[in-house]
């Protein structure tokens, strides 16, 4: 007859820790360690549970713990003397519908430890319900972290798509953003938001990852209720305070912020510690930076704004890009030349996707098989 037996796994509903584990094996108390430790072997349990006869959990019996005592002189000649009581620990016990997220914080610490850890399961009355270990929260943590981030990325890209396209009869946006890793802390916004009058912007935020695309679904959320047509430096005090109050320094960011009236060509911008901002003008890259430099979002209250105008000529072009295009290194330590941009704004002066597209292939061409050092963006602003 098999000492190794099974209970039916007991029903609950929500994230309750006994839906994500499948060890539901035990032996009662009294039981041979040595035909124990076989029928361990056959089924491949890390862990059985010991009971009495009405079920109640009296310990734990590790594979591992029988193996030694096998492998030591004379260990099989001293087990079959020996019964599961005298080798079975006393586990850390959790109720069989507890919350997953609770345990998981409960245990925590134990994550560092290089051995596994087990733990059981019991309803109301005692009754055993179950075993997991650390290494099955830890898959169930990550399992779930990689679900959250597959849809941070969704709703990220929503946010933020990897190639956006606008335009008028008098002007043409092109918009493009690639992170480093599935989310980031890039973003690019452009509305028209009356005729001829556009709104444009690209920030970087502080970081990468999951922290910074917090921000960015933050900035999404203001953008999408803001009223442009009313005063530029108001609308970016306000979204000052709105970064300092809710991060409280642990985020900031640098843009770059625009309005611009595609039919007289001015162009309104603030740069807020960005200084990524260039004008491709009759076969030159000009770089456009203010004397005074304002500060970046999310740092400061009172903040104080400079807001500086250009007039476009027709076939000029803004170029806007964050610092993960620049800065990117090649396996020699060398740069991106962002003179590319220019060269490539040249080659193509009728159709700036195409001018995006090579400058995208050319950037990967470049840094070769060194990684991404951080997100990139870039934005075209037009004038036809």
């Amino acid at each position: 007859m098999k000492l190794v037996k099974q209970i039916k796994p007991p029903k609950t509903k929500g994230d309750r820790i006994v839906r994500i584990i499948n060890n539901f094996f035990y032996v009662y108390t009294g039981s041979q360690v040595q035909e124990v430790a076989m029928e361990l072997s056959e089924l491949d349990l890390p862990a059985i549970a010991v009971v009495n006869e009405k079920l109640n959990l009296l310990g734990l019996i590790k594979r591992a713990d029988l193996e030694t005592q096998l492998s030591k002189p004379y260990g099989r000649e001293l087990l079959q003397r020996t019964s599961v009581d005298e080798l079975m620990v006393s586990p850390q016990i959790f109720v069989y519908n507890q919350s997953i997220a609770v345990i998981i914080e409960e245990i925590r610490d134990d994550f560092q430890n290089e051995t596994i850890q087990y733990y059981a399961l019991v309803d109301k009355q005692q009754q055993f319900c179950g075993i997991f270990s650390s290494r099955t929260m830890l898959l169930y943590a990550a399992q779930t972290q990689q679900r959250d981030i597959e849809t941070a990325k969704v709703i990220q890209e929503r946010i933020i798509p990897h190639y956006s396209h606008f335009s008028d009869d008098q002007c043409e946006f092109i918009c493009s953003a690639v992170m480093q890793q599935a989310v980031g802390g890039d973003y690019y916004y452009v509305k028209q938001y009356s005729p001829n009058k556009w709104f444009f912007c690209l920030c970087d935020i502080s970081g990468k990852g999951i922290s910074a695309s917090i921000v960015v679904a933050l900035l999404g959320g203001y953008m999408w209720n803001a009223d442009f047509s009313k005063s530029m430096v108001k609308f970016i005090q306000g979204l000052n305070k709105l970064i300092l109050q809710t991060f409280n320094l642990e985020k900031y960011f640098t843009g770059i912020f625009c309005k611009f009236d595609s039919k007289t060509g001015l162009l309104k911008y603030c740069d807020m510690g960005h200084g990524l901002m260039y004008l491709h003008r009759n076969h030159k890259f000009i770089p456009l930076q203010s004397e005074a430099v304002n500060m970046p979002v999310g740092i400061i209250n009172d903040i104080s704004i400079e807001k500086k105008s250009i007039l476009l000529d027709n076939n000029d072009t803004i170029v806007l890009f964050s610092d993960g295009l620049s800065e990117q290194e090649n396996t020699l330590g060398k740069e991106f030349d962002i003179q590319i941009i220019s060269k490539s704004l040249e080659e193509n002066p009728k159709n700036l996707k195409k001018a995006k597209i090579e400058i995208f292939e050319k950037f990967y061409q470049f840094k070769d098989t060194e990684v991404q050092h951080d997100d990139l963006s870039l934005l075209f602003c037009h004038k036809n």
